[in-house]
């Protein structure tokens, strides 16, 4: 038999499950702090709306460092806080359709360099690889749950000195985006 009050877990009577409590199963449904999300009415992107955006990236001298112009458009939702800070407050506000442009300060994208993220490395640590300058690898660490991209920035006889800053540390950004839909 199924019961069907105001939780409509619709669980039977007597087994052990996740359910709401209010009926004779040993185990209460698990709460959650998630609130569901509204529809968006205003047309406007804003938290909790997922969105897709075209974006074209530059440096300040124009050269282009990511696009998604010859790929599908990044899907994100907005205050999850899955892309850099900077582009997220970009997007929130826009319209579908509307085309914009921003400027994003190094802190509000990857942040400064930090110059205590290169460390010289003895050389026989890298075992067969042949590092060279320029040379991106990915350092597995003991502490860290997914390998840490790194660049090799410089190479001696006995050591090889790596940057773990990511690649885009220190740098403005320049955005051009398109809302292309709001979800």
């Amino acid at each position: 038999m199924t019961h069907d009050h105001e939780c409509g877990c619709g669980h039977e009577h007597g087994k052990k499950d996740d359910c709401c409590g209010a009926c004779d199963h040993e185990e209460p449904v698990r709460k959650t702090t998630v609130k569901p999300r509204q529809p968006n009415t205003t047309g406007i992107a804003g938290d909790g709306d997922v969105v897709l955006i075209h974006y074209r990236g530059t440096f300040d001298t124009g050269e282009e460092f990511d696009s998604s112009l010859s790929r599908d458009p990044l899907e994100v939702t907005i205050g999850e806080h899955a892309i850099i800070r900077g582009f997220e407050q970009g997007v929130a506000g826009m319209r579908k359709g509307e085309k914009k442009r921003i400027t994003i300060e190094a802190k509000d994208a990857y942040g400064d360099e930090n110059p205590e993220l290169r460390q010289a490395v003895p050389k026989e640590a890298f075992g067969d690889i042949k590092p060279e300058e320029g040379m991106m690898l990915a350092l597995q660490h003991p502490a860290a749950p997914a390998p840490i991209p790194v660049r090799v920035v410089k190479v001696e006889p006995d050591t090889i000195t790596i940057d773990m800053n990511h690649p885009l540390a220190g740098k403005r950004l320049n955005f051009e985006l398109e809302l292309v839909e709001i979800k």
